[in-house]
């Protein structure tokens, strides 16, 4: 008679699954880490951050 084959599955850690993507994240999308900080450098470069935190302080007021 056949016999059946034991299935073991390594439990799954999702949360060092994160820290590992996260570690690595620099390494797999520098190009794309280096541009968004280009692009955050210029928001701060023409004032936009600064206007966006002005906005955000004064959200309730502006809603009114």
């Amino acid at each position: 008679m056949a016999q059946p084959i034991p299935l073991e599955v390594p439990p799954r850690h999702p949360r060092a699954e994160l820290h590992a993507r996260l570690l690595n994240a620099p390494k797999e999308h520098a190009e794309a880490v280096l541009a968004a900080y280009e692009v955050l450098q210029e928001l701060h470069n023409h004032g936009v951050l600064e206007l966006m935190r002005g906005a955000l302080a004064a959200s309730d007021e502006l809603l009114d």
